[in-house]
């Protein structure tokens, strides 16, 4: 059994900002996020407005917006150690074969995967979302997998 992931429940009021706490322990890694858009919608505002105007942040960019309250109703992100070949990911064996180290994946505003390749990455941040009191949290073992595709719609 290999740990490959992690898999809990956000308990997310309206305009938190609950991507930043989830992915607070990475703010040292230099990571270049990649927001599919086709798969995420996060208010800004109660207007609707959305909060990523970007495909693409660095991690100083990334983690500023992130620090504003949202509302995050579906999440589909990659992240990448640097500018390496971008290419959006749809299985768990198109990740393994990419460069792509991190995937985060929120469905309906409570339901959050994050696959992730670094197992010391992967620990780190089952620590931090234990600290933060995330709810049903457990890891996701390549045996256990439920998920067939790395989308949330």
């Amino acid at each position: 059994m290999i740990k490959i992931g992690i898999s809990f429940e956000l308990y997310q009021t309206f305009y938190t900002h609950c991507l930043h706490e989830i992915v607070e322990c990475l703010k040292e890694e230099n990571y270049v996020w990649h927001i599919i858009n086709s798969q995420t919608e996060v208010w800004a505002d109660s207007d609707g407005n959305e909060l990523f105007s970007e495909k693409k942040y660095n991690s100083k960019d990334y983690f500023d917006l992130i620090s504003n309250n949202h509302y995050a109703v579906f999440v589909k992100i990659q992240a990448y150690l640097s500018s390496v070949a971008f290419n959006e990911i749809h299985t768990i064996e198109d990740f393994r074969n990419s460069d792509c180290q991190l995937i985060i994946l929120i469905c309906d505003n409570t339901w959050c995967d994050i696959y992730i390749k670094e197992s010391k990455i992967l620990d780190k941040m089952y620590q931090n979302l234990v600290k933060k009191n995330f709810g049903n949290l457990k890891y996701i073992y390549d045996n256990n997998n439920e998920r067939t595709k790395l989308d949330v719609l």
